[in-house]
């Protein structure tokens, strides 16, 4: 792979498209170790410029700069052999890991569940959760005021799970009757707030107004320090208080916002090291 085709291939990882924050994190971290395997790199900082251009094809998804920070890391730490086949492996780790993500959330998930869930439709692991919890589950309704991901509600139609179009009028009067909120996310910051893409508030407040809990499901390489100044180039996403946060998923199991905050906050140091200067 040269820098042409890499630049190919980020433009098409960031094209716009129907995956999740997750989905998207794994076809990252596959591009980045791909350009481990098949680059000239030679040393950490070349490692690190290509691991922050890839980070940058859409900045508020933590998950893909995490990655790029751990392989970083792995690099600089490397005592013996190849420093990019080992940052390599690393990637590829990360991104086998993604790729099981939804599901062990939806595992860890399964004792928020409740019989009406309101939900927004862009989380896998939301939509994992559902799946195993079918016998708790009686009604979805699935709320997006950007539009609906087909595949969302045709999944569950499909799984025979009675689930219904939520429009941003009917979001209040719906939550009036959920037991549970579910949503994604994009990131958790120090801070115990949440990142998600942008109409998340609106059903986050519909659920507060009905004293509705909301679950979050958020892997821990969704944990940031604070969100990239880069993600400001992104109108997709809005920021979800900590005080309208119930639980944090993950895939170590549940956790209150405020239990994720250290582990948030410490990840600084590293991602200063990894983010590159003004003019890269």
């Amino acid at each position: 792979m040269e820098w042409p085709e890499l630049e190919d291939a980020m433009r098409d990882l960031g094209a716009t498209d129907n995956r999740s924050a997750t989905r998207f994190a794994a076809s990252g971290a596959v591009l980045l170790q791909r350009a481990l395997e098949s680059m000239f790199l030679g040393e950490p900082e070349s490692l690190r410029r290509v691991a922050w251009r890839i980070a940058e094809v859409r900045p508020a998804v933590v998950a893909l700069r995490n990655v790029g920070v751990a392989s970083h890391v792995t690099a600089q730490e490397a005592r013996t052999g190849n420093r990019m086949a080992a940052a390599g492996r690393s990637a590829g780790r990360l991104a086998r890991l993604l790729a099981t993500t939804p599901d062990s959330l939806g595992h860890r998930a399964q004792s928020l569940l409740r019989a009406r869930i309101i939900t927004v439709g862009s989380s896998s692991g939301v939509f994992a959760a559902i799946l195993k919890g079918r016998a708790i589950v009686q009604s979805v309704g699935v709320f997006d005021s950007q539009g609906f991901p087909a595949w969302i509600i045709d999944g569950l139609r499909n799984e025979g799970i009675q689930s219904q179009a939520v429009s941003e009028e009917e979001i209040v009067d719906v939550a009036a009757d959920a037991d549970v909120a579910l949503i994604g996310c994009v990131a958790v910051l120090a801070d115990g707030s949440a990142i998600s893409r942008r109409g998340t508030l609106a059903l986050a407040n519909a659920a507060a107004i009905h004293h509705v809990p909301l679950q979050v499901f958020a892997d821990t390489l969704k944990l940031a320090p604070w969100l990239p100044s880069a993600a400001a180039r992104e109108d997709g996403w809005e920021v979800i208080p900590r005080a309208l946060i119930e639980h944090v998923v993950t895939e170590d199991g549940i956790r209150r916002p405020e239990q994720l905050m250290a582990a948030a906050r410490d990840l600084g140091p590293r991602w200063e090291a990894f983010d590159a200067p003004a003019d890269d």
